[in-house]
């Protein structure tokens, strides 16, 4: 079944991993979390994985650039944009 969101501007509030290269303790490490992100884009996919989202879509050549792949288990909140 297609999404019904494919096609529409939607708003994503997820939580993303983070790296950093210096060291911690343990304490140090119960303090860390998530980097909470909001991405706004063209929905073009939208399954079981997840959602990717574009910013860009060419009228032109109907072609969609910078795509971001939002895994589902990191997604918060979805919320479609008028």
């Amino acid at each position: 079944m297609a999404s019904k969101l494919l096609g529409k501007i939607v708003e994503v509030k997820w939580e993303d991993a983070w790296f950093s290269d210096r060291s911690f303790n343990f304490d140090d490490i119960k303090k860390e979390d998530p980097f909470y992100l909001t991405t706004v884009g063209y929905v073009i996919r939208d399954d079981k994985t997840g959602i990717t989202l574009s910013p860009e879509l060419s009228f032109r050549s109907g072609l969609y650039r910078n795509c971001h792949h939002v895994c589902r288990a990191m997604i918060r909140k979805v919320r479609r944009l008028k």
